[in-house]
């Protein structure tokens, strides 16, 4: 952008270069960060050369407010996150495509992400899934001579105490129902 000694010049023509359906939620979150005074960040694609080129950005921000509550100024900064993108698009393409399920879980159990093939395996639903309480489960882990998996040898187990990984290891589920 050339140098502007109005900052509303700059924004106009940065606003200009924002995807259509990227503004109603940055015009909400800019209004926000105004009437609460709150830092704002914000991802939104920006349109270049006639819309040839759609660069992916987080803008990063900040309001400035007097003693009594008005704002003053608001600055920020854009990080062309464009590399970022296209590479989760890439990894969630690999992983959707996998025949081998896969439930991503953080450190108390909770499923945070998965692919389409966990959901058929795991016979499940995206809802049920993403609301699985690892506590209670429908099913019950055993090893492939169809003996049941101690809880200290399940994978997550392994993972979150000692940092394991684990490989070529067949398991069964064997379903409330005793289907396996």
């Amino acid at each position: 952008f050339p140098s502007h000694d109005r900052p509303e010049e700059l924004y106009r023509l940065y606003r200009e270069r924002i995807h259509p359906e990227d503004l109603k939620t940055l015009d909400r979150i800019m209004q926000r960060a105004e009437f609460y005074g709150e830092d704002f960040v914000y991802e939104h694609r920006v349109i270049l050369d006639g819309g040839v080129r759609v660069k992916h950005v987080q803008g990063i921000g900040k309001v400035a407010k007097d003693e009594s509550g008005k704002t003053i100024f608001m600055s920020g900064t854009c990080r062309d996150r464009t590399k970022d993108v296209e590479a989760e698009e890439k990894f969630r393409l690999l992983i959707n495509s996998m025949s081998e399920g896969l439930v991503v879980q953080d450190k108390k159990g909770k499923v945070f992400d998965y692919n389409p093939a966990a959901l058929k395996i795991l016979e499940l639903s995206e809802d049920q899934l993403s609301t699985f309480d690892p506590n209670n489960p429908p099913w019950k882990l055993i090893k492939q001579d169809g003996t049941p998996l101690l809880p200290d040898e399940h994978p997550v187990t392994l993972s979150l105490k000692g940092g394991r990984n684990t490989v070529n290891r067949i398991l069964g589920l064997q379903f409330i129902n005793n289907e396996t």
